[in-house]
């Protein structure tokens, strides 16, 4: 019989990068996408992806903005680094949309202490996009660039 094919799965997703020996190296890598448990408020989870080299035990920080880090555990590591999950209900959502900034935290295993500084600029846009459920596969079938895809788009 013909089974329906899974819906794609998106999410927004914002590498950040540190310069080595002259070239770019991905340190972390951001992604907000749907949320899969249905047991909390939060339709929405980002997750990020850390190094391996960090300290476990000692909390990973997400401020948003000008507020406050929220402290979080890492849930599990692989071969590809550790993952954190932070739960985005719609007050978060919001900050998000409203701050041009934030930035993470967290401890390596030599023990320095990491901050690193992210962009929200065309967060709301790409939130948008998220939101409506429209794939940029679906958009280039019907001859049009997802709203949040079309250039000369600036801010948040």
């Amino acid at each position: 019989m013909g089974d329906k094919p899974a819906a794609p799965i998106c999410e927004i997703g914002q590498p950040l990068m540190i310069e080595v020996d002259g070239k770019p190296v991905e340190l972390l890598n951001l992604a907000v996408t749907r949320a899969s448990d249905k047991a909390g408020d939060a339709k929405w989870a980002m997750v990020v992806l850390t190094p391996l080299d960090v300290q476990l035990n000692a909390d990973f920080g997400l401020a948003i903005g000008t507020a406050e880090p929220v402290l979080l555990r890492y849930r599990n590591c692989n071969r590809l680094g550790c993952f954190v999950l932070a739960p985005l209900d719609d007050r978060r959502i919001r900050q998000m949309e409203r701050a041009a900034s934030g930035a993470v935290y967290f401890r390596l295993l030599d023990g320095k202490a990491v901050k690193v500084n992210f962009s929200l600029k065309g967060f709301t846009k790409a939130m948008d996009a998220l939101s409506s459920g429209v794939t940029p596969g679906d958009a280039a079938k019907d001859g049009q660039a997802p709203r949040a895809l079309q250039s000369g788009d600036g801010g948040h």
